[in-house]
């Protein structure tokens, strides 16, 4: 299974951030957490797992600023509801 999570903010991104997680368990946050993130972030964080497992997120502590900021969840090309 592979899970692909997306945070981008417009226009072009200048600051990358890009994880890969292959452990049993482990926290995403933002750059400079828990202060604000900087402009025109392109933020991406690759889960990866055994073929056939669950991977469980939890949003604790979740903040948008529409229309700039978004998140896009994919099991592989696949965009989750």
């Amino acid at each position: 299974t592979f899970l692909h999570l997306t945070q981008s903010l417009f226009p072009t991104p200048t600051v990358p951030c890009f994880s890969n997680f292959t452990a049993a368990v482990g926290t995403v946050l933002s750059p400079d957490y828990p202060e604000g993130y900087g402009n025109n972030l392109n933020c991406v964080w690759i889960i990866i797992s055994e073929p056939g497992s669950r991977i469980h997120l939890a949003f604790n502590d979740f903040d948008l600023e529409p229309p700039y900021d978004f998140l896009t969840v994919k099991d592989g090309d696949q965009v989750m509801d």
